[in-house]
């Protein structure tokens, strides 16, 4: 069984993981090959995978948290929502993050994939640190750095 749920980082419920319990659905038939992580007619990349934990209290096994970048619109939906953007981002001062911090409940994953993401604990440079400072350079590249880190870094910390 694997429900995956995309919500905005920065609603409360980013981080609440739920599965929904479909005693009647047969286990999703999870394949870990070429980089990607796929089920039914879903995938996901490698290079989209932040970490695998073990869920707690819920009825999957495994939580992945991955990068789920928006889909692109069709070209004339695109630039009317750009239009709409625009005039309120210019008024919030905010930039829009192109990503969203995607959860994926699992009961069972190939081995290969929990080897290589897998959460196994803080590294011992930061065990013993009281508080952890996060930098990023708000000028640079896109000029998505805020976005990114409200929108996904931050509801990971």
């Amino acid at each position: 069984m694997a429900t995956t749920t995309i919500l905005p980082a920065q609603s409360a419920e980013a981080l609440a993981i739920t599965c929904a319990d479909h005693d009647d659905q047969a286990p999703a038939d999870f394949t870990y090959k070429d980089g990607a992580l796929k089920w039914d007619s879903t995938e996901i990349r490698d290079e989209d995978v932040i970490t695998v934990i073990n869920t707690l209290g819920g009825t999957a096994e495994y939580t992945i948290f991955s990068l789920e970048p928006e889909k692109a619109a069709e070209p004339e939906k695109a630039a009317e929502t750009e239009d709409k953007k625009e005039g309120t981002e210019a008024e919030e001062g905010k930039i829009k993050s192109p990503f969203k911090l995607r959860t994926t409940n699992a009961m069972i994953l190939p081995q290969e994939f929990l080897d290589k993401f897998q959460f196994q604990g803080l590294p011992t440079y930061l065990q013993d640190a009281k508080s952890v400072h996060v930098l990023i350079s708000t000028l640079s590249g896109a000029g998505l750095a805020v976005a990114f880190f409200d929108e996904v870094l931050h509801p990971l910390l």
